[in-house]
């Protein structure tokens, strides 16, 4: 090896762990940032510049012990042509036993809301009682709501045995599954099996798929491994099996439309496929527009309340598109600011940037734009089922990167930069997704798995106490313990009472103040009151766990306990703010709505 090649390995050591000790010792950073700065930034800068410091670190060892004599050895460990399938089927089986536990743990508890898992698990049952798409929240119809016609799919198993864990369970496969198509992509694009191994790992650690996958249920979420088939598959020219994939992913909600013309559009640029790019660029383009301005109107009477987030860009949408293009002084700052600059590195950092480096991640750039304008908090961070259509092609692009770097690197035997960035991808990804994103983790952005109610007995009993066909009235996480039902109604923000009328009980927590809404216990005495107002008695009452029932029941009891239940609670109101908010600058998610 040459001095200067040495010269440059050690500098790189030092540097390396420089950077480990300026990651690890908060005392300098704290001082030098401004005050004003989030703690979270400051924190997720530590954690970056350790993680750079250990790649580094690698760097230098590589440097220094891969001989380009001996790049035949470091070659065939690269290829783990026997082993790495049965590894890569392995951490599938790994992630699906790990995460379905994990989802089901937080629907058991009572952590899983009807926004947005109880209102498709209404959905799937009545669809496999005939009642397709019957919804009784929000919309009748759920394709009102959005379009996802092949939820319906899921309705035969719940005439096997109706259960929400078809679901979670469904879900947690299909997001698995995504590691196929990423490994069959990375062992022909970088010559190796060990190559699909990595990224199959890589995908599988990826922070924003178990963010995904936690969130209750979204049909959305099979987009994922669909893209990522399509993509694999027009990369190897099977082009009818990629159309199957494009048509189920264009089934999965109205917007995935426009993330499959861009893909269209781009095959087309890249002269890959000009006449199927801009077949499925107008396909995707057409399916979108005929989804959210015919189907959902049609099943709705009325326009999609999507549109309710991009008001501040025009009245109507023709107003939206023309401010759009025409209005760069009202864009530009969301798109250019602080909530974009995280956004788009949330997705990029935890794959070492190495997105950047290739052109498909523009295939993500509608999907992208149109999270970044919306006033909904949920889609201006990468945590929640709206990066469905980002992530495959975020994938794809250091997928793709990596294999032109790969290349460069075998023509000039030059290993050690091979391994140095297979070291980085698993530090960096293994970090963001263990350490830093933690989806398995309490991170305030919805009830973890593993909260657990002081009185969740009393919960359970009460539910007992619920005929299967009555009409009950619930709060967001009780409703998906109630779902399989005609007529369930949900109190969402404290001051709508409006499912008290046709419900014929009631079920309230009245120590659970969870909710983007802060509840507080007046809230609940009002609510009480007002159904006790409604001709409701009360028929449960234990650990503050309440149930009521029209023309039965105890009134007198009833209207007791509305006017008793805070007398207690002085600062129940402030303590549920407090309770609200509390976790809520780890990610900025206090604003999350359904």
């Amino acid at each position: 090896m040459s001095t200067r090649l040495q010269t440059a390995a050690v500098a790189a050591g030092l540097a390396g762990l420089g950077l480990v000790a300026a990651g690890v010792t908060p005392g300098w950073m704290a001082q030098a940032v401004p005050a004003d700065i989030s703690p979270q930034i400051v924190r997720y800068a530590r954690q970056m510049l350790a993680a750079t410091g250990l790649l580094l670190l690698c760097a230098a060892f590589f440097v220094a012990v891969v001989d380009p004599a001996r790049h035949q050895r470091w070659s065939a460990a690269l290829s783990l042509h026997r082993w790495a399938p049965r590894l890569a089927a392995l951490a599938v089986l790994l992630y699906v036993a790990v995460y379905f536990p994990f989802t089901a743990q937080r629907y058991w508890h009572f952590n899983a809301g009807v926004y947005d898992l109880g209102v498709q698990d209404q959905v799937v049952w009545n669809t496999a009682h005939g009642r397709w798409y019957a919804s009784s929240i929000e919309v009748g119809n759920y394709m009102g709501d959005h379009f996802k016609p092949l939820v319906a799919l899921l309705a035969p198993f719940y005439l096997i045995a109706p259960s929400v864990y078809w679901l979670l369970a469904f879900q947690t496969v299909v997001l698995a599954l995504g590691a196929v198509p990423v490994y069959r992509l990375a062992q022909r694009r970088l010559g190796a099996a060990g190559f699909g191994l990595l990224f199959a790992l890589l995908y599988l650690l990826y922070p924003s798929v178990g963010y995904v996958n936690r969130f209750d249920f979204h049909w959305e979420a099979a987009a994922i491994p669909l893209l990522l088939a399509a993509i694999d598959d027009t990369d190897a020219k099977r082009w009818r099996r990629a159309s199957l994939w494009l048509a189920l992913a264009l089934l999965s909600k109205e917007d995935i439309g426009l993330t499959v013309a861009a893909f269209g559009l781009w095959l087309a640029w890249r002269r890959q496929a000009l006449r199927f790019g801009l077949a499925w660029a107008a396909t995707g383009i057409g399916f979108a527009l005929f989804a959210m301005f015919v189907i959902i109107p049609a099943f709705r009477a009325a326009p999609s309340d999507s549109f309710v987030r991009y008001l501040w860009l025009g009245a109507d949408p023709i107003e939206m598109l023309r401010n759009l293009l025409l209005r760069p002084d009202l864009v530009l700052p969301r798109l250019l600011g602080v909530d974009a600059v995280r956004f788009v590195v949330s997705f990029t950092a935890p794959l070492l940037f190495l997105p950047f480096a290739h052109t498909i991640i523009l295939v993500a750039l509608p999907a992208a734009v149109y999270n970044l304008l919306s006033t909904e908090m949920a889609q201006r961070v990468a945590y929640f089922h709206y990066v469905a259509p980002i992530v495959p092609f975020v994938i794809a692009a250091a997928l793709l990167a990596s294999a032109r770097i790969f290349a460069w690197a075998r023509r000039v035997q030059a290993y050690w930069l091979v391994w140095t960035i297979c070291t980085g991808l698993l530090i960096f990804t293994g970090w963001h997704s263990l350490v830093f994103n933690n989806p398995l983790a309490d991170d305030g952005a919805v009830p973890p798995a593993w909260t657990r109610l002081p009185n969740e007995a009393a919960v359970r009993q009460a539910l007992s106490l619920i005929p299967p066909e009555a009409a009950v009235l619930t709060t967001n996480y009780y409703g998906t313990h109630l779902a399989h039902r005609t007529d369930l109604y949900l109190m969402f923000a404290p001051a709508d009472t409006t499912g008290l009328e046709p419900a014929e009980l009631a079920l309230f927590n009245t120590i659970d103040y969870r909710s983007h809404h802060p509840w507080a216990c007046q809230d609940y005495a009002a609510a009480l009151q007002q159904a006790h107002d409604q001709g409701f008695g009360l028929v449960y009452n234990v650990e503050r766990v309440v149930l009521v029932q029209r023309a039965a029941g105890d009134r007198a009891a009833l209207r007791e306990l509305a006017s008793a239940l805070c007398r207690d609670e002085p600062h129940a109101s402030e303590h549920a703010s407090e309770h609200a908010h509390e976790h809520a600058h780890e990610h900025a998610y206090e604003e999350v709505q359904p």
